[in-house]
C-alpha cells in the first residue's frame, strides 16, 4: 500500500510541474509579437501559401517561428501532438506526401518513402523490393505497386519483377499511367568505394495493369555515357507538385571531368594523397536539361549554364516551364525553357538593386511562381516572379501591427528568417 501512495504521490507532483511549465510556457507565449508578411506590390493573394522559416531572438532566448500573410505561429504555441503529426508543415520537400496522408491514412499508414502517382481516378504507389538469395550482398529485385482507387476506396496490389542488371543502385524517380500502362522511371547507378558513379542511365518500364507485368522498356539516351575520367550525374527536376500527372520527364544531366582526381594507377587522388592540403574536386564539363516524353520516347535537351564557385544555382519546374536560376547574393540570374523541347523561352536578371533590397538569399518553387527571399534594410522581404516570363508579380515584407516605427524596427531585427517554402 505505501508503494501506491509513493507513485500516486509521485504522478501528482509531476503533473502539478508540469501544468505549472505549460502555464508559464503559455504565459510567455501569449505576449509574443504577431509579425506578417504584408504586400508592398502586387496582390495579397500572392502571398497565400507563402511560408517563412524564422527565428525570433528576445530576452536573451529564442523561438522558431513560421510568419504568413495570416500571422505568425510559434513553437511553443503548437501543442506536442501537432508538433509530431502536421505533415502538411514540416515535410519539406515531400509535401504532396503529407497531403495524401491526410486525405488517405489507412492507405498511406507507414510508407511515406516510396514513389507515388496522385491522378483523377487512382493514387498510385510504386517501390522497388529486394529479394535475398543465396548471395546476401546481391539481391534480385521487383516492382511492388499498390493502387487505391479514389471512387470506391478499394486498393489493390502487385508485384512484377525488375530483369536483373550490373547496377548496384536502383531508384524509382517518376511514375505515370498511360491507360492501363504504368511508365515507371528508374534511375540506375554503379557507384565505387571512393563513391565516384562509374556508370549511371535511366530506363523507362511500361508495367501493364492487367497482365500485372513488365510489357518492355527503353533507355534514355543523353547522347554521352560515363568513362575514363568523366562522371555522369543525373537529378529529377524538381518539381513543386511532383506527384501529378505530366506527359514528360525534366533531369538535369551534368557531365563531370574527374581526371584530375585519378593517380596513374587509377586510384583516387583524395585517397593516394592524404597529405594534400586541397581537397580537389570533381570540375563541371557539361550541363544539360534533358526532357523524355512519355507518349513518343522522344528526347530533347538544351545545354545549361555551367556551376560557378561562389554563387548558387538551382533547377525548378512548374507545369509547361523549367527554370534555372544562379544567384550571387547580389544578382538573380534566371532562364525559361519550355518543357515541352527544351527550347529557351526567356532570360532576365534581377540585382537586389532593382528589387529595392540589400541581398537576395533563397529561392522555392510554388504552384505557379518562383519566390524569392530578401533582405531590405534589415527587414525580411519576398518577392514573386511570374516563370512564363520572369516578370516581377508580387513584393511583400514582414511587418507588426499596433506597435509604433521604433518599436517595430526593434522588433523587425530580431527576426531572421533560415529559409521559405510554399504550401497549397
Amino acid at each position: 500500500m505505501k508503494r501506491k501512495r509513493y507513485w500516486a504521490s509521485g504522478l501528482l507532483a509531476a503533473f502539478i510541474i508540469l501544468s505549472i511549465g505549460i502555464y508559464y510556457i503559455q504565459a510567455a507565449s501569449s505576449h509574443l509579437p504577431q509579425f506578417r508578411l504584408a504586400a508592398l506590390e502586387g496582390n495579397e493573394a500572392e502571398a497565400e501559401g507563402l511560408v517563412l522559416s524564422a527565428y525570433y531572438n528576445h530576452d536573451a532566448l529564442g523561438e522558431q517561428a513560421e510568419i504568413t500573410a495570416s500571422g505568425t505561429r510559434y513553437e511553443s504555441e503548437r501543442p506536442f501532438l501537432d508538433r509530431v503529426g502536421d505533415l502538411e508543415g514540416w515535410m519539406g520537400s515531400v509535401q504532396p506526401i503529407g497531403r495524401l496522408t491526410l486525405q488517405y491514412p489507412r492507405f498511406m499508414r507507414g510508407r511515406a518513402f516510396a514513389e507515388y502517382l496522385d491522378d483523377e481516378a487512382w493514387v498510385i504507389r510504386a517501390e522497388l523490393e529486394p529479394e535475398y538469395g543465396v548471395d546476401l550482398l546481391k539481391p534480385s529485385y521487383r516492382f511492388r505497386i499498390d493502387m487505391l482507387d479514389k471512387k470506391t476506396g478499394k486498393s489493390r496490389s502487385f508485384r512484377a519483377d525488375l530483369p536483373e542488371s550490373k547496377f548496384d543502385s536502383k531508384s524509382i524517380i517518376d511514375l505515370q499511367r498511360f491507360g492501363t500502362t504504368i511508365k515507371a522511371a528508374v534511375q540506375y547507378e554503379v557507384i565505387g568505394m571512393d563513391g565516384r558513379r562509374r556508370e549511371s542511365e535511366i530506363r523507362i518500364y511500361d508495367i501493364d495493369l492487367n497482365e500485372e507485368k513488365i510489357t518492355g522498356s527503353a533507355k534514355v539516351d543523353f547522347g554521352t555515357s560515363a568513362g575514363d575520367g568523366r562522371e555522369i550525374r543525373i537529378f529529377r527536376v524538381f518539381e513543386y507538385h511532383w506527384t501529378k500527372p505530366s506527359d514528360s520527364l525534366a533531369l538535369e544531366v551534368s557531365v563531370m571531368d574527374v581526371s584530375d582526381l585519378e593517380s596513374k594507377d587509377g586510384t583516387s587522388g583524395g585517397i593516394a594523397n592524404q597529405n594534400a592540403t586541397a581537397v580537389r574536386q570533381p570540375v563541371m564539363a557539361e550541363h544539360r536539361l534533358v526532357i523524355y516524353h512519355y507518349g513518343t520516347g522522344e528526347v530533347k535537351q538544351t545545354s545549361l549554364p555551367l556551376s560557378l564557385p561562389d554563387a548558387s544555382q538551382n533547377l525548378f519546374r512548374t507545369g509547361p516551364v523549367v527554370l534555372w536560376t544562379r544567384s550571387d547574393g547580389q544578382a538573380l540570374d534566371l532562364k525559361g525553357y519550355r518543357a515541352s523541347d527544351a527550347a529557351l523561352a526567356f532570360e532576365k536578371k534581377l540585382t537586389a538593386r532593382v528589387l529595392g533590397a540589400e541581398s537576395i538569399g533563397q529561392t522555392a518553387i510554388g504552384p505557379d511562381r518562383l519566390y524569392l527571399a530578401l533582405t531590405a534594410s534589415g527587414t525580411p522581404e519576398v518577392a514573386a516572379v511570374d516563370p512564363a516570363d520572369g516578370h516581377l508579380a508580387f513584393r511583400g515584407a514582414v511587418t507588426i501591427d499596433g506597435v509604433d516605427e521604433n518599436e517595430k524596427k526593434r522588433l523587425l531585427s530580431s527576426i531572421g528568417v533560415s529559409s521559405i517554402s510554399v504550401r497549397s
